[in-house]
C-alpha cells in the first residue's frame, strides 16, 4: 500500500507542476470551390503552417476533420448553404496580396434572409469552446451582414467593408463562446441580416483541461491498479 501512495504522490506533484502539458485543440475550416487555393497558416489565432480543413461544397454531413497539426480529430461537421464561391480576378477584397488572402477570398454563401445551419458533433459535452467565424465577401459585398445564433444568443457583424485587409473583430470576424449540449453537439444557425451571408472559414478552439482534471484521472487510475492488485492477491 505504501508503494502505491508513494507513486500517487509523485504523479500528483508532477501534474500540478507541469500544467502546460495539457493543450487545447484547434480545428480550422476553410470554405472554397474547386478553383480556390488551400490556405495554410494562422487566422486570428493559430500559427504559421497550420492545416485547414477544405470544405468545397454547399452542404455536407458528418465530414471528418483534422486538427491544426493535421492529426485526425474526433469532431465532425455538417453544414447547409446555397454553394461555395472563390472570388474571380478583378473582384477581390482587401486581403488580396495580404496575409490571409487565400482564406478570405473564398466563402460559403446563402440566399438573403434564409436560415442555414452548421453543426459540430462529437465534442465534449457541456463544454465551452471558442468559435471564430470569418465573413468578408468580394468587391460587391459592401453592406452585407452575417448573423450567427448560438446557445440562444444572436451576434451580427457590422456591414462589410470589402477593402478591409486585416482581421477586425465584429466586422469581418466574430468570436463567440459556444457551449455544447449534453450530447456534445454545437448547433449554429446563420443568415444574412442584410444581403447574403458569407462565411470564409471558422476556427474552433477547445478549452485547456484544468490540472485538477488530470489529477483526478490519475488518482482514479492508480486506485483501479491497486484494487486489481489486491484482487489478484486474494484470489
Amino acid at each position: 500500500m505504501k508503494k502505491y501512495l508513494f507513486f500517487l504522490s509523485i504523479f500528483v506533484l508532477a501534474l500540478l507542476n507541469n500544467p502546460a502539458q495539457a493543450r487545447a485543440e484547434l480545428i480550422n475550416i476553410q470554405f472554397r470551390d474547386s478553383s480556390g487555393t488551400t490556405y495554410s497558416g494562422a487566422g486570428v489565432i493559430g500559427s504559421s503552417g497550420d492545416t485547414w480543413n477544405q470544405l468545397t461544397s454547399g452542404n455536407g454531413t458528418n465530414n471528418s476533420l483534422v486538427n491544426s497539426s493535421n492529426v485526425n480529430s474526433t469532431p465532425t461537421i455538417s453544414w447547409t448553404a446555397d454553394s461555395v464561391w472563390t472570388t474571380i480576378s478583378g473582384q477581390n477584397n482587401g486581403f488580396q496580396g495580404q496575409t490571409g488572402d487565400d482564406l478570405m477570398n473564398s466563402y460559403l454563401f446563402s440566399s438573403p434572409g434564409v436560415s442555414n445551419t452548421i453543426t459540430f458533433n462529437n465534442l465534449t459535452p457541456l463544454t465551452t469552446y471558442d468559435l471564430y467565424v470569418y465573413s468578408e465577401g468580394d468587391k460587391y459585398s459592401n453592406g452585407r451582414t452575417l448573423s450567427i445564433t448560438l446557445n440562444g444568443v444572436t451576434q451580427t457583424t457590422a456591414s462589410t467593408d470589402y477593402t478591409a485587409s486585416t482581421f477586425i473583430g465584429g466586422q469581418n470576424y466574430l468570436k463567440i463562446g459556444a457551449t455544447t449540449d449534453v450530447a456534445g453537439v454545437l448547433a449554429i444557425d446563420y443568415q444574412g441580416s442584410s444581403g447574403e451571408p458569407n462565411i470564409n472559414g471558422m476556427q474552433l478552439l477547445s478549452p485547456v483541461p484544468e490540472p485538477s482534471t488530470f489529477v483526478l484521472m490519475g488518482i482514479g487510475g492508480l486506485i483501479v491498479l491497486f484494487l486489481l492488485k489486491k484482487s489478484t492477491v486474494v484470489s
